[in-house]
């Protein structure tokens, strides 16, 4: 413990020796620090929040979305929707913009409420939120490609439906005719007829009634966004505040440095010419 504060009490006094050199050490590099921030180019970042697409109207069993949760995160995630994303912005994958979009394309996915949020950055507030945008919109543009077929699916189902129920109600009102001056045997037989015609019209509007409740908005809708693009109201890098205060700390550390080899430097030179005066004087110089 007597070692460690003698030594701390040397640096102390090397320190104020040598204080020119640790201010200069000091300053220069914290000015080192402040010039880089400044020059250093800003990158603000974009969040946009995506909500998966769904066809209410799958077989039971199956998952409504467009695409299923996971493979819509992978697709984000590729290279080639990243390149796609890119090319039809503009931009060069292998630009310092593109370079950046790639590398900064974060997702935050929340299966249970169907939401990712999407954070991607660019150098100024407006290509930030123009990267998101369009990464959205190209999801957006994908999910409708894909959806048209299940749509395709639902609107034949649709029209299976009408038919069948069409038909039902024409075979209703023809056993409805056929009863009136009918026997009273064939009454009997007619009637049972429609019974099951009735039933089976109640069934049939029962599922059309549940398949159009299936095409509402709540439970079919496209990929979008439900709230808008938001951009940082400042740039999130470089993280100024935090690189100030390591530069200051790295100046105080580098000045202590410099003032410990600097009165290093100064000792050995003292000692030099007073080792050099004994050793001529053994040889009789």
């Amino acid at each position: 413990m007597q070692s460690d504060e003698i030594y701390l009490i040397d640096l102390w006094r090397v320190v104020r020796r040598r204080w020119l050199w640790m201010a200069g050490v000091a300053v220069a590099t914290c000015t080192a620090t402040f010039a880089w921030l400044h020059v250093a180019r800003h990158q603000w970042e974009a969040l946009a929040t995506v909500q998966v697409g769904q066809v209410g109207t799958a077989p039971s069993g199956m998952d409504p979305k467009v695409e299923p949760f996971a493979r819509v995160l992978q697709r984000l995630q590729s290279v080639g929707f990243q390149a796609e994303v890119l090319r039809r912005m503009g931009v060069a994958k292998d630009s310092d913009a593109g370079r950046l979009y790639i590398a900064s394309l974060a997702l935050e996915p929340d299966p249970y409420a169907n939401l990712i949020r999407l954070r991607v950055r660019a150098y100024s507030p407006a290509e930030a939120r123009r990267a998101a945008t369009a990464t959205v919109d190209r999801l957006v543009a994908i999910h409708a490609a894909l959806s048209q077929a299940q749509l395709a699916v639902t609107r034949a189902r649709s029209a299976d439906i009408d038919q069948t129920l069409a038909s039902a109600q024409g075979d209703r009102d023809r056993i409805a005719r056929d009863l009136q001056g009918a026997s009273h045997a064939d009454a009997m037989v007619a009637n049972v007829a429609l019974a099951d015609t009735d039933a089976g019209i109640r069934t049939l509007k029962q599922i059309r009634g549940d398949f159009d409740a299936r095409m509402t908005p709540s439970y079919t809708f496209p990929t979008s966004m439900p709230w808008p693009v938001t951009v940082s109201d400042h740039a999130v890098a470089p993280a100024q505040k935090p690189l100030m205060i390591i530069g200051v700390l790295a100046g105080l550390v580098l000045g202590v440095v410099a003032a410990t080899a600097a009165d290093a430097r100064a000792r050995s030179t003292k000692r030099a010419p007073a080792g050099t005066y004994a050793t001529q004087a053994r040889h009789g110089g």
